[in-house]
């Protein structure tokens, strides 16, 4: 199973698969078959996790890159505040008299 974190990316089964095949050849056939049906289940849990730990990852990825971003994902300010704009007066010095 590839979790893409470099890390020893098997199933448990994999470290177990002699011993399930050795297993296998004393079993009869609808043993063999409860067998096969519980190596499903476990691969189908495992199956599961990885999902669960991408989604993690992308939900965190996605959560540090909006962060980053996040005072630009405002709504602008009220139409009363920008009026200054609106008249020019953004580059105009205020004179006291």
């Amino acid at each position: 199973m590839d979790n893409g974190s470099g890390a020893d990316d098997k199933s448990v089964l994999d470290y177990v698969a002699n011993d399930v095949t050795a297993l296998k050849a004393r079993l009869g056939t609808s043993d063999q078959a409860i067998l096969d049906q519980h190596l499903a289940s476990i691969r189908a849990v495992e199956h599961e996790m990885w999902c669960h730990l991408q989604q993690c990852a992308v939900l965190e990825a996605r959560r540090l890159a909006l962060g980053a971003i996040r005072h630009y994902d405002r709504a602008p300010p009220a139409a009363g505040n920008r009026a200054h704009l609106r008249r020019g007066g953004e580059g105009r010095a205020t004179v006291a008299k």
